[in-house]
């Protein structure tokens, strides 16, 4: 029989060591959120009429991104010496580890309404016992799951607990429906919260102050009122937190907990709690702890692992974890339901990835139904618009890798980067195929001159993959590129561009119309030729760059825009992909806030940019720095020692120097020295120095110009006065799971900080802080 004092132990054990851990931390303002990004439990991205959802699937995925909003309530307190738990959970014997009075497996409950089995049920009476039970044998299995709790909040001298509800109003049905829905959902969350409370007594902690709350997070107190309900009805109605609570939450809390001294009792509650949070039931009667969960750079690798794998499905994710020995503790009844409800799959809006290119090379294990489309299309002329991170390059390099797989070298692949800049992508594509042992010849063009003989220089060569890197320094000269290659007569080609900026068609004012009219005419010829031998894929986001220069700008790019999207429609077949796969959802909601905004700014259509699943992240930070201080180098280290673990980071920054002279300064930049560069290189040593020397993740540093396509799970962007909103969108974009962009010389009253303090406000997209918030 396992022994519950074993169990103590290893707890204890666990504790110490995540209090080690979490001692180590960089100074900061907020609480210490445990784990640092929430765990995405249910990730899939359900049709919103649910359709092919179950009821539960939903009421998974609901209750979920509930518990998201009162995380990022928790996250935005400046409170530093706040823990804050998430996700907690309990097996039978860690419950009897601290409940004396009843040991698994040696007694029955005697009462139904206190059994085990049910993991919403009270355990009736504050010190955490059963009662006076009858001998015999525990119906409920020593490691199965016996209990969770939503949040604990451990304080200076409390200890809090949270459970929260997913329950909406807003739905049709009678207001007595409506009244009995919301009274069952008090009542299950009372049970549940008291169920944690009677563990956490059982602790010991005498001095500290144990509460309780059930957090309604789409429930207003005006809701509550349409359906004849009071929250003053109710008993103990302090414990109940609605939407408006959330809505102010630092000044709920502030009441509900006033800052007092610290109580020395609560140490041992706080160990035994950590303990429990990190602890979790392997295998065979064996427990270990997990201390990754509490660190940011492994949380981040994780979910950048199921970011590149394309985990984004509730089967995906349970394969995921039982292959990374992540075992949940359910019981054997619940986890035949879970697997019965994960069969099939049909709700999510796009499917396993069929070919395998995509799992045994790529990696990746599923695509959206358009994305599979592509992979599969025969168009000649293919043109392919879709937001950053809506899984364009990575569904054009499967369909290389497969036409690769037939090996006449007469049918060759040329895959082209159009940036005028030193493309970070080229390289990493280059990297891939030497990576994948793929044979490749690349070919780097400065110009396009009559001296340029393509056809010739194809011809004689005897790789099947033709990498072309366009270095020309004039636009027109690309597109007579693009042209060269449509014309060629000898061999048959497949051509893909890969993330074709629209900006080159608008940026030569005197050249612009006929730049467009003999691009389009080129892509008639291969259209109306007789000899199919080229096919032509274009893979680019139109509106990405639509105000690249200014609104002037963006004003008369919006015209010729309507002038000629038809004329390209008539010679390509044109698929639209408008999820975003590659960034987490939380990334993907700014940059999907970001484009709306610039939609309105430009007047101009827009496809739609739009979370493709629930994978979690940190939601993207900006600091607004309007003058360098020393703060500024706190601001450095302290963000950089949160990220020293992470694989690989990128530092972007704007390779032009449109910086006010007196926004130099002498104590912190070398007369002259552009602010940009000096943070820059500050960040670049700190990130290879790391603690006590010790960082062997690797840095790139980068222009945003030179970033089209690629891509890192961390990036922290420097970015000068008078930015672009295009290349913040830019930069945001690159990072798959952490983004943290300083904004120099930008103040709150500037027009970037009220955008960004705006979309922080209505929709929490992002956490926008100054200097003087360190």
């Amino acid at each position: 029989m396992p022994d519950p004092k074993k169990a103590l132990k290893l707890i204890e054990k666990a504790g110490d060591r995540i209090q080690e851990i979490c001692s180590k931390f960089p100074p900061h303002v907020n609480p210490s959120m445990l784990p640092p990004i929430p765990d995405s439990k249910f990730v899939e991205k359900l049709d919103k009429s649910g359709e092919g959802s179950s009821v539960r699937e939903l009421g998974h995925l609901q209750g979920y991104e509930a518990e998201v909003k009162l995380y990022r309530c928790f996250e935005r307190l400046e409170r530093p010496k706040l823990t804050v738990l998430h996700q907690l959970e309990f097996t039978h014997l860690q419950y009897c580890a601290f409940d004396d009075t009843h040991c698994a497996g040696n007694s029955s409950h005697g009462n139904s309404n206190s059994s085990h089995g049910n993991s919403n049920s009270s355990h009736g009476n504050s010190n955490g016992s059963h009662g006076n039970t009858p001998p015999g044998r525990c119906k409920n299995k020593p490691h199965n799951r016996d209990g969770e709790c939503d949040f604990i909040v451990l304080g200076e001298n409390f200890v809090a607990v949270f459970e929260v509800k997913a329950l909406s109003l807003s739905y049709e049905g009678s207001n007595e429906d409506k009244q009995i829905a919301f009274n069952s959902c008090l009542e299950m969350g009372n049970n549940q919260r008291n169920k944690m409370l009677d563990l956490i007594k059982s602790m010991g902690c005498p001095g500290v102050a144990v509460r309780g709350f059930v957090v309604f997070a789409n429930v207003s107190v005006e809701g509550l009122k349409s359906i004849g309900l009071e929250r003053s009805e109710f008993q103990d109605s302090s414990s109940i937190v609605l939407s408006d609570n959330l809505m102010r939450f630092s000044d709920w809390f502030k009441n509900a907990f006033p800052v007092g001294d610290v109580n020395p009792a609560l140490d041992n509650v706080k160990t035994r709690l950590l303990g429990l949070w990190a602890c979790y039931y392997e295998s065979k009667g064996h427990y270990k702890w997990n201390e990754k969960k509490c660190r940011l750079p492994d949380c981040i690798e994780d979910v950048d692992e199921k970011l590149k794998q394309g985990i984004i499905t509730a089967k995906l994710l349970k394969k995921y974890d039982q292959d990374n020995s992540v075992v949940s503790m359910q019981s054997n009844r619940q986890r035949k339901r879970t697997a019965s409800e994960m069969q099939g799959n049909s709700s999510y809006q796009g499917a396993d990835a069929q070919d395998p290119i995509f799992a045994d090379v790529l990696g990746v294990q599923s695509l959206s139904k358009y994305q599979n489309y592509i992979f599969k299309s025969q168009a000649p002329l293919l043109w392919v618009n879709g937001p950053a991170g809506s899984g364009k390059t990575m569904v054009m390099l499967g369909r290389i890798l497969k036409m690769m797989e037939d090996g006449d070298l007469q049918k060759k692949v040329i895959l082209v980067c159009p940036n005028l800049y030193d493309c970070a992508a080229f390289k990493q594509h280059e990297a891939f195929f030497s990576a994948k042992q793929v044979q490749h010849k690349t070919f780097t063009i400065e110009r396009v001159s009559a001296e340029l003989n393509l056809e010739q220089l194809l011809n004689k060569c005897d790789s099947k993959l033709i990498l072309i890197k366009s270095k020309c320094s004039r636009v027109g000269s690309f597109m007579e590129l693009l042209g060269l290659l449509a014309n060629l007569q000898q061999g048959h080609y497949h051509i893909m561009v890969d993330d074709l900026q629209l900006d080159t068609f608008w940026r030569d004012v005197s050249d612009r119309p006929q730049i467009i009219r003999n691009f389009i005419q080129a892509m008639k010829s291969v259209k109306d030729r007789d000899e199919k031998n080229i096919s032509f894929w274009i893979f680019c986001d139109i509106a990405q760059q639509v105000i690249y220069e200014n609104l002037y700008m963006a004003e008369k790019v919006a015209k010729l825009n309507d002038g000629h999207r038809q004329a390209l429609k008539d010679s390509f077949e044109v698929i639209y992909l408008e999820m975003n796969l590659r960034n987490t959802c939380d990334i993907s909601l700014f940059l999907s806030t970001m484009r709306k905004r610039i939609r309105d700014m430009v007047q101009t259509p827009m496809n739609a940019a739009e979370t493709g699943h629930f994978l979690r992240g940190a939601v993207p930070i900006f600091y607004l720095v309007q003058n360098i201080t020393p703060d500024l180098d706190l601001i450095l280290e302290a963000n950089v020692r949160k990220l020293c673990g992470v694989r690989s980071i990128a530092i972007l920054h704007s390779g032009q120097s449109n910086v006010r002279r007196d926004f130099l300064s002498d104590r912190n930049s070398p007369p002259g020295r552009d602010p940009t560069q000096s943070t820059v290189a500050r960040l670049q040593e700190l990130l290879l120095g790391g603690p006590e020397g010790q960082n062997n993740c690797s840095i790139v540093s980068e222009r945003i110009e030179d970033c089209w396509s690629a891509e890192w799970p961390a990036v922290i962007a420097v970015l000068p006065p008078g930015v672009l909103f295009t290349e913040l969108y830019l930069a945001v974009s690159r990072a798959r799971v952490y983004c943290l962009v300083i904004l120099l010389g930008t103040g709150e009253d500037s027009h970037m900080g009220r955008v960004l303090k705006e979309i922080e406000k209505e929709s929490g997209a992002c956490k926008v802080l100054t200097l003087k918030d360190l």
